[in-house]
């Protein structure tokens, strides 16, 4: 719930994580098992799991909660990581911030990470029945209009909505939505990775998703390119130490914060043809090549490694490339 705002227009954001900006990562969950009789313990966390008809409610969770253990590239100044990239969760000082929003309307589940930072898993337990159906445009997933499959128009009750500040709407579990309130505790503490984006109010007939975001800082940070290709084998040894060198180089590109400079970050590998490729994006590839080269050097491969630098994004392959053998 939030403190009184009769003089105030409500606006409803949709709530994710900072997803366009690598320095910014989430949690993953991993197989851990179920709580509650289902496939996994992500079954569990997905709001609506296995009802029917309108009128869910949310499972509560704290009783059999296992503190499960996440992993992930998370910095220490993320205060919205989030599991899976969709299942809320938030840092401690995200926590203290936000409390008298949060408690009233849902769990919050303590995480183990590898981290200094305490996190919690956020079970969102507020659904509400602000929607008004018949204003607005909802593609449903069957004939019985119950959960939707998009909701291209969203049109809200005004007065069901003015005391909410974090919820669930009934037609749309997968999705978090919060009010301008909430928007603005977050920026007022100045929390990093939130995203908001913008659901309600708009003139009848204006799809929110279609609405462009103000371009982001994290659109500069994957300009370029740096691929790394090693003669491979997969024998045991080669396995062993290309793990070793994946592990160095997370730790050395992990950034304490966001005013520290930024080289790139490690996004996927892939063997093709007895080659080992490692991909990584950067904003200068230049730079992060002379960054990350003494520990390449200290790899002593047995062969060149090629290092590929490409200056532009990683899919964009018509772009002046240079090739240089380490």
């Amino acid at each position: 719930m939030v403190p009184s705002m009769k003089t105030r227009t409500t606006e409803i954001y949709q709530l994710n994580p900072v997803l366009d900006d690598p320095r910014f990562e989430g949690f993953g969950l991993g197989d851990a098992p179920s709580v509650l009789g289902r496939e996994s313990l992500l079954d569990d966390l997905c709001s609506g799991y296995g009802c029917s008809g309108n009128k869910w409610e949310q499972t509560r969770l704290g009783h059999v909660w296992p503190t499960p253990f996440v992993e992930g590239r998370v910095s220490e100044f993320n205060d919205f990581p989030c599991v899976s990239m969709m299942y809320p969760a938030f840092s401690e000082r995200a926590v203290d911030a936000l409390r008298d929003l949060l408690e009233p309307n849902g769990e919050l589940l303590p995480l183990k990470t590898s981290l200094r930072t305490k996190f919690f898993f956020y079970n969102v337990l507020t659904i509400s029945d602000a929607l008004d159906r018949d204003r607005s445009q909802v593609v449903f997933f069957a004939s019985k209009p119950h959960w939707a499959i998009d909701i291209k128009y969203f049109a809200f009750d005004v007065k069901r909505i003015q005391s909410l500040s974090i919820f669930l709407i009934r037609e749309l579990p997968s999705s978090v939505f919060v009010t301008n309130y909430f928007v603005e505790r977050v920026n007022s503490s100045k929390l990093q990775g939130f995203a908001f984006k913008k659901a309600w109010p708009f003139p009848p007939g204006v799809n929110w998703r279609l609405q462009k975001p103000a371009r982001k800082k994290g659109d500069d940070l994957k300009k370029e390119t740096l691929v790394l290709v090693l003669k491979f084998g997969n024998t045991e040894e080669e396995i062993s130490r290309i793990k070793g060198f994946e592990d160095l180089v997370d730790e050395r590109l992990q950034i304490k914060s966001l005013e520290s400079e930024y080289y790139g970050s490690y996004e996927r590998h892939e063997i093709n043809n007895n080659e080992y490729r490692m991909f990584f994006s950067c904003p200068k590839v230049d730079a992060l090549l002379k960054y990350l080269l003494s520990d390449i050097k200290r790899l002593n491969w047995p062969t060149p490694i090629e290092a590929h630098c490409r200056y532009g994004g990683m899919f964009n392959w018509n772009v002046k490339q240079k090739l240089n053998l380490i």
